[in-house]
């Protein structure tokens, strides 16, 4: 249903030995705890400095969904700019799944509700990138 909604997600590269992919909504907890569990023995630290003040667990946790979040703004802000489909559509489009919740995310990271942004940016070529 995603790839139905932004094509892009059913893209896939092959080699002999790999295939490159998205990873589907239902592989991302498994993929954080692959991350949060680390490559190193927690008793070692091959970087002098960490990158984040966060710990490990957190940051593997939160970078999947958040990513996933952000694509389904950018998915429904085209919607909204692009087609006459009301918000439960659009939500369902682009993997909300309700309307409240596309109000609330897009609220979040572009700070208006769908219809504001819909007078705003409907025919303009213009967007406002999620934070």
């Amino acid at each position: 249903m995603l790839a139905d909604a932004w094509p892009t997600f059913a893209l896939r590269i092959r080699t002999p030995r790999l295939t490159l992919r998205l990873p589907a909504e239902e592989e991302l907890p498994a993929l954080a705890q692959v991350a949060a569990d680390g490559i190193h023995h927690p008793h070692e630290r091959p970087f002098l400095t960490p990158w984040t003040e966060t710990t490990p667990e957190k940051r593997a946790r939160s970078v999947p969904g958040a990513w996933l979040i952000q694509q389904r703004v950018r998915h429904a802000q085209h919607l909204l700019e692009a087609t006459d489909l009301g918000v439960d559509e659009i939500a369902d489009r682009s993997g909300m799944g309700t309307a409240a919740s596309l109000r609330t995310h897009l609220r979040t990271h572009v700070g208006v509700s769908p219809a504001a942004y819909r007078r705003t940016f409907r025919g303009t070529g213009r967007s406002v990138t999620p934070v």
